[in-house]
């Protein structure tokens, strides 16, 4: 008697997990066209001069923007490297005769994520970087997408409490109206997320009762990745931190790259905002949104208008739209890579395998 495949491990086709379909969903053209909507709405709110947002744009120090590439993209090492730590605590392993990626792969993954989350709503490339690790090294999804749960809650919770530090830093006990509420959904997702996995863990034993039989193992292996990365916090402390002060760097090298003189804390404070804002999961990445907090934050401070439009265009371009295209050479490329490397390790080509 055969025993039956798991499913959770078993290779799969490239577009098992739907992106293709995702992507040619009306919902995805009717995300973009709200995100749109929604820029065009703030830009007729506004008084910007246009020609001097442009000439601005076209001033900015070459370096200091190519440093915010840096800043930008230099977190996806450490972002890499922190999965890689979460998945070593939760135990997550390949199947025999494949191996977990190194940095570089890493690297890959976490950029083609990022990539369907700036075409995709809800952060679905999130769930897809899961995916791409059991094709690439044949691990369980449910685990590593559990790890990926634990990371996000990981940057809530720093966000949330450096955007609420940053915002007194800033503004002392005066916040203004317009970004109170904001620090108030970011305290309590933060507050909200450690009360529910603290709930999470005490409670393990009891939830596994309403868990159907059929879905038992996934959802033990969810558990596993999700509550096993908490194991090394020193290292998530240190990687985490360092992320987050990779994205105030950018916000703050743009500032300085077209004469903003925004300060250090004022580009943190806009950084994490901009980060809070890209989880609303209307749009791709925040669209629009996520451009209505960087100028909205920036007018509050008191720069002006234009200043505001020039560090959102200019924090877009590096942190978004550039994503969009490096991001199409990155997926086409590995795609290409690790289905040659699949089809090499195919049992019906090596009976070794």
């Amino acid at each position: 008697m055969t025993s039956e495949p798991d499913t959770d491990t078993t290779p799969t086709n490239d577009d098992e997990y739907g992106l293709r379909k995702r992507l040619l969903r009306p919902r995805t053209a009717l995300s973009f066209l709200i995100g749109g909507g929604i820029v065009a709405l703030t830009i007729s709110q506004l008084d910007i001069e246009w020609n001097d947002v442009y000439s601005q744009l076209r001033s900015a120090h070459i370096g200091l923007v190519l440093l915010a590439f840096v800043a930008n993209y230099g977190s996806i090492f450490i972002r890499s490297l922190r999965w890689r730590s979460l998945l070593d605590s939760a135990e997550v392993r390949p199947d025999p005769g494949y191996e977990m990626p190194r940095v570089r792969g890493m690297a890959a993954i976490y950029m083609v994520s990022w990539y369907f989350n700036c075409l995709l709503p809800a952060k679905l490339g999130d769930a897809y970087r899961g995916y791409l690790l059991k094709t690439r090294s044949r691990t369980p999804f449910s685990t590593a997408f559990g790890t990926v749960v634990a990371e996000r809650i990981a940057d809530v919770v720093a966000l949330a409490a450096l955007l609420v530090l940053s915002g007194f830093l800033v503004f002392g006990t005066r916040v203004p109206d317009t970004l109170e509420n904001w620090l108030i959904l970011a305290a309590g997702l933060g507050i909200g997320l450690v009360a529910a996995f603290i709930l999470l863990f005490r409670f393990r034993a009891t939830l596994r009762r309403f868990v159907p039989d059929r879905a038992m193992t996934h959802y033990l292996r969810l558990e596993q990745g999700m509550l096993m990365s908490y194991r090394n916090v020193p290292s998530l402390v240190l990687l985490t931190g360092g992320i987050w002060i990779l994205e105030g760097a950018r916000m703050y090298v743009i500032g300085l790259s077209i004469g903003a003189g925004l300060g250090i804390p004022e580009a943190i404070f806009i950084a994490l905002l901009a980060s809070l804002l890209t989880a609303v999961p209307a749009t791709p990445a925040g669209l629009g949104f996520v451009e209505i907090g960087i100028v909205g934050a920036a007018v509050v401070m008191g720069f002006s208008d234009g200043v505001a439009a020039s560090l959102a265009v200019l924090d877009r371009f590096v942190a978004y739209w550039s994503v969009l295209v490096i991001g199409t050479g990155v997926f086409l490329l590995t795609r290409w890579r690790w289905r040659g490397k699949q089809l090499e390790s195919s049992p019906g080509l090596h009976s070794g395998n």
